[in-house]
């Protein structure tokens, strides 16, 4: 039985380590740049690909920018929050395509900001494309 444990253990930390070598824990703007390429060049495509690869990213991208837009509905109202990073205001409608493309866009013209945090370069791509008005 001890073996058995031990044995185990030592197969689930090989795939663990596999896995975190594979697998990147902190969206980098070039790793968003990439995956929002990755999608605008799929939606070019009318959403067809054979790349794995692609889809994957483009997948990746959607996923970021909607877990930036769904944290900024969070936290509007927080002070602190409001702030440190830029505001946008998304129109009514706006889908996470239209995000991607423009995040992918601004990461095209502003290859200086591919070194920020991924959330930090979507926001800022975001504010660019939909900023609020002053009163909001």
């Amino acid at each position: 039985m001890r073996t058995f444990i031990i044995a185990a253990l030592l197969v689930s930390m090989g795939g663990t380590a596999a896995l975190s070598e594979d697998v990147s824990l902190f969206a980098t703007g070039e790793n968003i740049t990439t995956a929002c390429r990755a999608f605008r060049q799929l939606a070019q495509g009318g959403n067809q690909t054979n790349d794995a690869q692609v889809a994957y990213n483009a997948g990746r991208c959607l996923g970021q920018v909607e877990m930036v837009a769904d944290f900024d509905a969070i936290h509007r109202s927080s002070i602190a929050y409001s702030v440190h990073f830029p505001k946008f205001c998304l129109p009514n409608g706006t889908n996470n395509g239209a995000i991607a493309e423009v995040v992918a866009n601004y990461a095209d013209s502003h290859p200086e900001q591919r070194s920020l945090a991924g959330y930090a370069l979507i926001r800022r791509a975001m504010a660019v494309a939909w900023p609020c008005a002053s009163n909001q």
